[in-house]
């Protein structure tokens, strides 16, 4: 494989900035992906393109609510999967009964997160 020609930079260019100057330069790098003033400065000088981050609230608020409602559901599929495991062991008819109960509750909740998800889901996609 073809090692990549390295370039030298072996000219200087200095300006002098105000303090004001500076920190404007330095709140603008900062919003974008270069790491150095010298490669933003360089970018923007030689016309290439610079990469912004950007980051949109409404998308930040919708992942929140997605990981706390999948923990919910992993609390849930936890339990659920407990009470199978029992239902497994059971060798009497009035602890099935019980199982019969908690399960009917879990799976109310599991239906009720998941409603929750999905009208969370149709809500952020408009």
């Amino acid at each position: 494989m073809k090692e990549k020609e390295r370039k030298i930079r072996d000219h200087w260019v200095n300006v002098r900035m105000t303090q004001q100057e500076f920190q404007t330069l330095q709140a603008n790098r900062k919003k974008t992906l270069d790491r150095t003033n010298s490669d933003y400065i360089r970018k923007l000088v030689l016309g290439q393109p610079v990469k912004i981050l950007t980051r949109d609230a409404s998308v930040d608020a919708f992942t929140n609510e997605i990981i706390q409602l999948r923990k919910e559901l992993n609390a849930l599929g936890q339990n659920f999967n407990q009470a199978v495991r029992k239902l497994h062991t059971l060798k009497m008819i009035p602890e099935f009964r019980s199982w019969i109960t908690e399960y009917e509750q879990t799976r109310k909740d599991i239906l009720t997160h998941a409603e929750t998800i999905c009208s969370t889901l149709l809500q952020n996609k408009s």
